[in-house]
């Protein structure tokens, strides 16, 4: 019964560390893609601005 609650609590532990990282990649692609889009934006505008 103790190795059944053991092995329980590891995957639940290595679950949490697989979504931790997971999350936090996702987060670092969005951000990365909303800086790219407000980049082009502004340089959009500057073209517009100066042509």
């Amino acid at each position: 019964m103790l190795l059944i609650l053991g092995g329980i609590m590891i995957i639940v532990i290595v679950a949490a560390i697989v979504y931790r990282n997971y999350t936090q990649n996702l987060g670092k692609e969005i951000n990365n893609t909303d800086v790219q889009n407000v980049t082009n934006s502004i340089k959009q505008l500057n073209n517009t601005v100066k042509g």
